[in-house]
C-alpha cells in the first residue's frame, strides 16, 4: 500500500451533514409508543448469487467516467477494513459487517434478479469513532487501486470530487453515521459507515441484513450464512417480501420516507387501505419539512438524484411523489409539482 499522510487537514472536504429537525410530526399520541421488538435471525446457505456479488469483479468509475478500475467488492471491503484497523485503530463490531438493501431481499426471497444496487452496512465498534477518518480511509483504497491500475497518484480531494457520486453523513442524537456511493451509472454501490443507528430499515421488506464477516475475512468460504431481520418479525417480514406488501412500525422515524414510500410503490408493493392514508399523511409533512426552505433548483436535483439512483424506476417513482403530494395545501406544491412534471419530460 502507498504510504500517505493521515493529517486531519488532509480530510476536510465538505461533507453533507444532516441533522434531523426535532418535532416534525403531529401524531396522535397513541401512536408514539416506542417499539422494542427482538431481532430474528436465519441462515441461509452461500449459493451462487451471493458469490457472484462478492467475487465477480466490478467497475468503480469516476463521474466523468475518464477513471475506471474493477475490482472484487470481497477485495475492496477487505482492503477497507484493513485500512481503518492498521492505520486507523478502527474495526467493525462483531458480525457487522452486512449486506443490506434490495439485493439482501432479494437474495432472502430467492429466485433469480438482476443486480442494480448494492447496499453494504458496516457497524463500527463504539471505541474511537472518527468519521473524518472513516472518510480518509474509503478514499484511501481508492486512491491506492488508481495507482495500482493507472499508475496515477491521486490525492484525497481528487477521489472525493471525483469517484464519490454521493458522499453525506447523518448526526443527531440517536444516528450517527456516514455513506458513500459509488460505482458506475448502471451499478450502485452505497457503503455506509454506522456509528449509532436507532433505525435500520425503513420497511418490513428491506429489514433484512446478511451477515457477511466470515466471507469477507476467511480464506475459505462458510457453507452458511445468517440473516438477521431488523423488523423483529422474520416469517411475517419474509411474507409481506413475498407478497409485495408495505408494512412498517413508526414511518415518522424513516429517514427521507417519502423517497422510500415512492420506490415500493415503483417496484409493485403496496400498503393495506387501513395504513395507506397513515403512511401518507407522514411521509407528506415529512416531505414539506424538509423541502419547504429548499430552492426550486436545489429540490430538483435532490429529487432527481434520487430517481436516477433508481434509473429503472424513474418514471414511476415521479408519477407516485406526484400522486402523494396533489392533495396537500402546502404554499409551494404547485412549484413542486411543476418540478415533477418536468423531470417527466
Amino acid at each position: 500500500m502507498i504510504q500517505h499522510s493521515t493529517k486531519k487537514n488532509h480530510s476536510k472536504r465538505k461533507v453533507p451533514t444532516y441533522r434531523p429537525k426535532k418535532n416534525n410530526h403531529r401524531l396522535p399520541k397513541k401512536k408514539q409508543s416506542k417499539w422494542r421488538l427482538p431481532i430474528e435471525q436465519h441462515t441461509i446457505q452461500v449459493n451462487s448469487q451471493i458469490n457472484q456479488i462478492f467475487d465477480s469483479i466490478l467497475k468503480i468509475s469516476s463521474k466523468d467516467e475518464t477513471i475506471t478500475v474493477q475490482v472484487s467488492l470481497k477485495c475492496l471491503l477487505l482492503r477497507m477494513m484493513n485500512v481503518l484497523r492498521d492505520v486507523f485503530g478502527m474495526k467493525a463490531s462483531s458480525n457487522g459487517i452486512r449486506l443490506v438493501g434490495s439485493t439482501a431481499s432479494n437474495i432472502v426471497n430467492g429466485g433469480g434478479f438482476v443486480v442494480n444496487d448494492i447496499d453494504i452496512s458496516i457497524y463500527l465498534a463504539p471505541q474511537n469513532v472518527d468519521f473524518n477518518y472513516v472518510l480518509m480511509c474509503e478514499e484511501m483504497v481508492l486512491m491506492d487501486i488508481i495507482a495500482e491500475q493507472y499508475g496515477i497518484l491521486l490525492n484525497y480531494r481528487d477521489i472525493f470530487s471525483m469517484m464519490f457520486r454521493d458522499c453525506f453523513m447523518v448526526k443527531s442524537l440517536q444516528e450517527y453515521w456516514s455513506i458513500i456511493s459509488i460505482g458506475t451509472a448502471d451499478l450502485a454501490i452505497d457503503i455506509k459507515f454506522i456509528h449509532t443507528s436507532h433505525r435500520h430499515f425503513a420497511f418490513s421488506t428491506d429489514s433484512f441484513e446478511v451477515v457477511i464477516d466470515d466471507y469477507i475475512t476467511s480464506v475459505e468460504k462458510p457453507e452458511n450464512l445468517t440473516v438477521i431481520s431488523s423488523y423483529g418479525n422474520y416469517i411475517e417480514a419474509l411474507f409481506h417480501l413475498k407478497n409485495n406488501r408495505i408494512k412498517t412500525i413508526e414511518p415518522w422515524l424513516i429517514y427521507k420516507g417519502y423517497f422510500r414510500y415512492t420506490l415500493e410503490l415503483a417496484k409493485g408493493r403496496t400498503p393495506l387501505k387501513v395504513d395507506k392514508s397513515y403512511y401518507e399523511d407522514i411521509f407528506r409533512t415529512s416531505f414539506w419539512v424538509d423541502f419547504e426552505k429548499m430552492s426550486t433548483a436545489e429540490t430538483e436535483n435532490i429529487i432527481y438524484k434520487f430517481c436516477m439512483r433508481h434509473r429503472a424506476h424513474f418514471g414511476s417513482i415521479l408519477d407516485h411523489l406526484f400522486d402523494l403530494l396533489f392533495p396537500s395545501k402546502h404554499p409551494k406544491k404547485d412549484e413542486i409539482l411543476t418540478v415533477l412534471s418536468n423531470l417527466q419530460e
